[in-house]
């Protein structure tokens, strides 16, 4: 079978509209799923989220702590996620971890208020065919300021 002229055009047309929306559809997506901060603060290299709580300062003078246990930050095992606010008022907090070396499954966290500046929640981090696996927590949190982003880096190993 064979098109005339103004059959491929419409075809041509048609296939370009549905191009055209499924990339404003996927953008539209991209904002909802990880919105854009009014600020994000600087990730400090020298914090080990296996070792110890890691804290970020803001530039009003507030500050923000995340703590993964356990310590280890074992594979599919349950996590749980603290979030300690100091100095700012948060109305919630979100964590979004994300792979470094590869892609990895999208995992978004609510967490639940515990007392006032203090947030916890759980999550499991998937296997990786990678012996050592770097990841950004990316901690959101939601204030009268706008989205703030305080990301932390730390390393799982299988």
């Amino acid at each position: 079978m064979s098109y005339s002229p103004t059959q491929k055009m419409v075809w041509t047309l048609l296939s370009l509209l549905i191009l055209i929306s499924l990339i404003g559809l996927s953008y539209q997506l991209k904002s909802n799923i990880l919105p854009l901060a009014s600020l994000t603060t600087a990730i400090d290299p020298t914090c080990n989220l296996r070792a110890s709580t890691c804290t970020s300062t803001l530039p009003n003078g507030g500050k923000v702590s995340f703590t993964i246990t356990p310590k280890n930050i074992p594979l599919l095992q349950p996590l749980t996620l603290e979030v300690l606010t100091e100095g700012i008022q948060v109305f919630t907090v979100e964590v979004d971890i994300m792979g470094l070396n590869m892609d990895m499954a999208y995992n978004h966290v609510k967490l639940t208020t515990e007392t006032k500046g203090r947030f916890k929640g759980n999550t499991t981090i998937p296997i990786c065919i990678r012996n050592k696996m770097d990841w950004q927590a990316s901690v959101l949190l939601r204030t009268d300021q706008g989205l703030i982003n305080a990301p932390f880096h730390f390393y799982t190993l299988k």
